[in-house]
């Protein structure tokens, strides 16, 4: 009788704990969406981020858009957004061959007044400029 009410109890603090796991995923703290323009800085360069398109599938979304700046033009990226832990990648492509040029990944800021993305990027040798190496960005979403 002991060892079947301990079992109830167990059991009943494993599906409270469930619960609780699932409903702070559900009321995650990063913003649901990230299409919009980014004000972007990148290895000293200014930069704007487009994101046009974000299709969520398993636990992330599918994003894709552009990136333009005065020196290599516009690219298109694509990537991946997860609401979940705030987490986002994109690949810059060269709008002519599609070759990737540049790898991005970071971090959202949670949501306020400005909402913020920052992390790193690692060019690729053979881009528009070919100065291989691992470099910071930053943004922050207009409006």
């Amino acid at each position: 009788m002991r060892v079947a009410k301990m079992t109830r109890a167990v059991l009943v603090a494993l599906t409270g704990l469930m619960v609780t796991v699932g409903s702070s995923y559900a009321a995650s703290p990063w913003p649901a969406s990230v299409v919009g323009t980014w004000s972007m800085h990148a290895n000293q360069s200014t930069l704007t981020l487009n994101i046009t398109k974000q299709v969520h599938v398993a636990g992330c979304s599918n994003i894709s858009g552009t990136l333009v700046d005065s020196v290599n033009g516009t690219s298109d990226v694509e990537g991946f957004y997860c609401v979940g832990s705030g987490r986002i990648g994109f690949l810059r492509k060269d709008r002519n061959t599609h070759a990737t040029f540049q790898a991005f990944t970071g971090n959202l800021s949670e949501p306020g007044t400005i909402t913020y993305m920052a992390g790193q990027f690692a060019q690729e040798t053979g881009g528009p400029t070919a100065n291989a190496g691992e470099f910071d960005f930053f943004c922050t979403k207009r409006g």
